[in-house]
């Protein structure tokens, strides 16, 4: 947040310093904030799926039709991604054999809920084409390129219940004996870095001649995300809260194209050209 500040301060005394000639320079700020439930059956599960995100850019006007300029992005979010199984071996602990192993009895297979977060950064280039459609309105279409990374996200599990392969009792269940009670969520830590290349409009409704307000929307939008392993290596693996989790299963690069409203939402902006 200090970056930001630092960019909007100095945003705000270039336009100060332009205001005194005929430029074309114009600033810009929009954001989204939305949230939902997310129901479930489940034990334990997340609350709701939110993102919140912030978006100043700077712009200048060749002409009348066309802009170009900078832009820069701050999200936080987090997500439900698909459920996760983990499965582990149940063992008869009432039964060793002459080595002293216990018999496998059979395998625990459950689903957990599993949700997804981080907070990014991004900066990229926009090209603008400007449509009037009367005095105080136009159409902004915008087509931008931009790179987001964030390394303090991580990947959530909820799991009603834990293994617990080395719980032995010899009074009760097998199942039993295997599981915990588990009521909070398991962090896993992960990187992520997203190429986002797409076109957005916007409508536009001149309140005053040096101040604009915009509803924007991200129409189509092609994203590459790459999702690595952020954890420190383990001194002892066998002390991981991951061993029957294929949690490399949500890491890797996936590619998606479509409409990035129902990700991002509706923003909302103001756009100052005060010279």
């Amino acid at each position: 947040m200090k970056n930001l500040y630092f960019i909007l301060i100095f945003t705000f005394i270039s336009c100060l310093t332009f205001a005194q000639t005929d430029s074309k320079f114009w600033i810009e700020v929009d954001g989204s904030y939305w949230q939902k439930g997310t129901p479930s059956n489940a034990f334990n599960s997340f609350p709701r799926e939110r993102s919140g995100s912030m978006r100043p850019m700077i712009g200048f006007n060749f002409n009348e039709k066309w802009g170009a300029g900078l832009m820069m992005n701050f999200q936080s979010y987090r997500i439900g991604t698909e459920p996760l199984e983990y499965s582990y071996p149940i063992y008869d602990y009432n039964r060793p054999d002459d080595m002293g192993n216990y018999p496998l009895v059979g395998y625990s297979t459950t689903v957990n809920e599993t949700s997804i977060q981080n907070d990014l950064r991004g900066f990229g280039l926009f090209l603008r084409r400007n449509v009037k459609l009367g005095a105080k309105t136009s159409l902004n279409f915008s087509f931008y390129g931009m790179k987001e990374s964030g390394k303090d996200g991580n990947i959530a599990l909820y799991p009603a219940y834990f293994p617990c392969p080395n719980c032995f009792t010899n009074h009760m269940n097998a199942d039993l004996a295997l599981s915990i009670s588990y009521p909070s969520s398991i962090t896993y830590p992960i990187a992520e870095t997203n190429w986002k290349f797409g076109m957005d409009v916007a409508f536009a409704f001149q309140a005053t001649s040096w101040m604009a307000l915009e509803v924007r929307a991200n129409l189509l939008e092609f994203r590459r995300q790459i999702i690595k392993d952020n954890s420190s290596q383990l001194i002892d693996p066998g002390f991981s809260p991951f061993p029957y989790y294929n949690i490399y299963e949500k890491m890797g690069r996936s590619e998606d194209f479509g409409s990035a409203v129902s990700r991002d939402g509706i923003r909302f902006g103001l756009v100052f050209s005060p010279f």
